[in-house]
């Protein structure tokens, strides 16, 4: 079972920003592009391109959960692929946390962020 792994885990710096962003709420993709583009001023751009193969790639190492539903209001809209984070997903996320916090401290210089 996923939750059985090691949390010690190395992940990109693209799955760590996709989980961050997914640690509050599940969203679809274009949400998820929104809020990195939101987050980083412009500066880091995700692509539908880029995004949809590491949605499936994160689901299949069992760092997300997708699922298909209605939008919103759920009248005529077309379905939509909501993700959120695992229990393994935020263990994963929680050791670069903690391992950002450890450099930190350790050199005094803060590790770069979005």
């Amino acid at each position: 079972m996923i939750e059985n792994k090691p949390a010690s885990y190395e992940i990109k710096k693209l799955d760590e920003i996709i989980l961050r962003v997914l640690q509050s709420k599940e969203l679809y993709g274009l949400e998820i592009i929104e809020v990195v583009n939101q987050a980083s001023f412009g500066h880091r751009k995700i692509n539908f391109g880029s995004l949809y193969p590491k949605l499936r790639q994160l689901e299949r190492k069992g760092l997300i959960e997708g699922r298909t539903k209605l939008g919103a209001t759920g009248k005529g809209e077309k379905q939509k692929r909501y993700y959120c984070l695992t229990a393994f997903g935020q263990k994963v996320l929680n050791e670069c946390i903690e391992f950002e916090r450890r450099l930190s401290a350790s050199t005094g210089i803060r590790a770069a962020s979005i």
